[in-house]
């Protein structure tokens, strides 16, 4: 069964040499990526639960030592599978 969830709609920005190891957090931690700008720094957009927000934030805060947060960007509902 699926069911609809509301999500943190999120951004996070690093750069070229860290863009892999924070690319695999999303996916680690729960989130979805959705969309992923190549500029002079990698923008990552993707969705979380919102209930797994915070401690998702705090994660990537301590395993980036504080170079990446996530900015939340507003919120929408997602289907999950159970």
């Amino acid at each position: 069964p699926v069911t609809m969830r509301e999500c943190a709609m999120c951004e996070a920005v690093c750069d070229y040499s860290t863009y892999g190891r924070k690319s695999s957090l999303i996916p680690e931690g729960g989130a979805v990526l959705d969309d992923t700008q190549f500029t002079d720094s990698v923008k990552l957009k993707f969705h979380i639960d919102k209930n797994n927000y915070e401690a998702f934030c705090a994660e990537v805060f301590d395993v980036t030592c504080g170079t990446v947060k996530v900015e939340s960007t507003g919120s929408m509902y997602f289907p999950f599978e159970k």
